[in-house]
Formats: C-alpha cells, sequence, structure tokens
C-alpha cells in the first residue's frame, strides 16, 4: 500500500496555530522560553551493508547514570526523519521530560511494513538502531516506547507484533490494522496500544475497506475491528469507556475510547478525531488525564509514560 506524503502546507500551519490555542487555554507562554533545546543531530549505521540514517533527538542537559526513556517516531511514506522531528511535535515533550527520541529514515522514502524482507530488512533496521541508542546512552529498556505516522504507523502495527517484547506501548496514528498483519500477528503477546485516526481518513477509512487483486484478499481493518483485534491480543475485557477529552477552543474534537482491563496492565485506546482527514500534526487540543490543557503529542506522551515493561 502506497501511503501519501504525510505533512503538507496547510499541515504545517495548522501546527504552528497550536501554540497559540495553548496560550489561549490559560498557559501564559512564560515556560516556553526557558525549556531547554535538544540536541538535534543527523546520524547513519550500516545495518547489512545498507548504510541507514536517522535523526537523533537528546536532552540537553542529562545525568549519565539517569536511565532515560527511548521513543522511535517513524515518518509517512514520502517523508524523513527530519521533516518527522521538525513538524510532528512528537519529540518536544520527551526531549522535555528528558527522553531520547530518534527518527530512523527510510530507503526510498517508505517503510517496508509487510514481513517479507526482500525489499529490506525495516525490522532489522530499527532493532539495530535501538541496541546502538540504547549501548550509547543510559536507556531504561523498560520504557521504550513506537509510534508512527500512515506507512509508518503500519510500520510501527509490525513491530508491536514482531517486538512486543521490546517496546512498552505502540501509538499508530492514521494507520489501521491490515488482512496481512494481522494473519502475522496472532502469537504476539500483549502491548498497550493507541490508534489515533480521523473518521474522514481516506487512505484508511473509518469502516475499512477490502479489495481483490490476483487472486489474493488486500484490505484494512475497521476501526471497530482494528480495536477487537488489539483487545484480544491484550487479552482485555468488553468494557469500553468513551470520554470526550476536547478541551475548550480547540479547533477539533477529541473522543477517547478505553478498554483498559488487559492482561499484564496493558490497554487498548482510541483517539477519535471527528471530521479529520489523512493529516498530521491535528489541531486539537485535549484535556489531559493529569491535569490541565496539551496537543494530542502531550496525550500520546502521557500514554506511554503511564507503562513499562
Amino acid at each position: 500500500m502506497k501511503v501519501i506524503r504525510y505533512i503538507g502546507l496547510v499541515t504545517l500551519l495548522l501546527a504552528l496555530m497550536l501554540p497559540a490555542l495553548a496560550q489561549d487555554d490559560g498557559d501564559d507562554g512564560a515556560d516556553e522560553a526557558t525549556r531547554p533545546e535538544p540536541v538535534i543531530e543527523t546520524r547513519s549505521l550500516t545495518v547489512d551493508d545498507v548504510e541507514r540514517t536517522y535523526v537523533l533527538a537528546v536532552p540537553e542537559s542529562h545525568e549519565e547514570s539517569q536511565a532515560l526513556p527511548l521513543l522511535v517516531v517513524l515518518h509517512g511514506a514520502g517523508g524523513s526523519g527530519m521533516e518527522m522531528a521538525e513538524a510532528s511535535g512528537f519529540g518536544d515533550v520527551p526531549t522535555q521530560d528528558g527522553a531520547v527520541v530518534v527518527y530512523p529514515d527510510a530507503l526510498e522514502e517508505e517503510w517496508n511494513y509487510l514481513f517479507g524482507e526482500e525489499v529490506h530488512d525495516d525490522a532489522g533496521f530499527i532493532q539495530a538502531l535501538i541496541d546502538e541508542t540504547v549501548a550509547e546512552y543510559a536507556i531504561d529498556e523498560s520504557r521504550i516506547y513506537l509510534t508512527g505516522y500512515s506507512n509508518g504507523g503500519l510500520m510501527a502495527v509490525r513491530l508491536r507484533c514482531e517486538m512486543a517484547d521490546t517496546f512498552a506501548a505502540v501509538a499508530a496514528v492514521s494507520a489501521t490494522m491490515t488482512i496481512s498483519l494481522a494473519q502475522n500477528c496472532v502469537d504476539a503477546g500483549p502491548v498497550p496500544f493507541l490508534l489515533i485516526l480521523g473518521d474522514r481518513d481516506e487512505m484508511f477509512p473509518w469502516n475499512g475497506h477490502m479489495r481483490a487483486q490476483d487472486g489474493l484478499v488486500f484490505g484494512t481493518f475497521s476501526v471497530a475491528q482494528t480495536l477487537s483485534y488489539m483487545a484480544s491480543l491484550n487479552q482485555c475485557g468488553p468494557d469500553t469507556n468513551t470520554t470526550d477529552l476536547t478541551a475548550e477552543r480547540s479547533i477539533v474534537r477529541v473522543i477517547q475510547q478505553r478498554l483498559s482491563e488487559c492482561a499484564d496492565g496493558s490497554e487498548v485506546m482510541l483517539y477519535a478525531l471527528p471530521e479529520v482527514p489523512h493529516v498530521w500534526p491535528v489541531p486539537a487540543l485535549v484535556v489531559l488525564e493529569a491535569g490541565g490543557v496539551g496537543t494530542i503529542q502531550d496525550a500520546v506522551w502521557a500514554f506511554f509514560l503511564a507503562h513499562s515493561r
């Protein structure tokens, strides 16, 4: 499945609106100027004789003896790690909280989210990248998290299954479960999982889609099927809690669905975004569980920090 480039002029403009919205909701902006900027650099490593690149963001100051969380962020098709670092907003709060964030680059700008490695071994690359980062920094290996957008979201779903013992929690943005991924996930253990999707997403329709091609069936699950499938992997109970998390003055509504009675302290969560198409970032303000108002990225990071292996 070829998934379109994730960042365009419109989404960049929307992202720029978020700080002003947050300030309107009671944030006087006094802390913005004092927040330390992360140290960002582009790096490379060789995996299977292929040079791979990634962007690394490290808190400006941290104790070498302090174990830090690690967040892996996967860009969409046609994008890059640097674009994701600059525009997604995923790294701002984690690095301010003392986390290391890595933004890998896919070969030819698209992740091989299928399980066959005849194209390139992206799973091996992500594992090698994690190993290298853990070896260099004091990473808390019980707090390694993964998120991805669109094609990167599909890769995140794959890795949630293939590397279930690595990640403490996984979030997929604008990407639902597919038939091929589901077939290869049947033996995966519980991992806390968050799905973020707009109900006008044209690439991953809310109600799913199927097609026949060359004697095979291709398609994406609906949101309900994706949540049900993840709930079965996480051995969740049937009770679902639905909450409107939309903060005052938010441009976009955010409806949370949550299954929390799951095995090993895991859970399955959905952030449903009414009237939102296939875009990221989304100009939504969310009422955070810990109190106050933040972006969806803030809420995702809070979801991650609630879980450790």
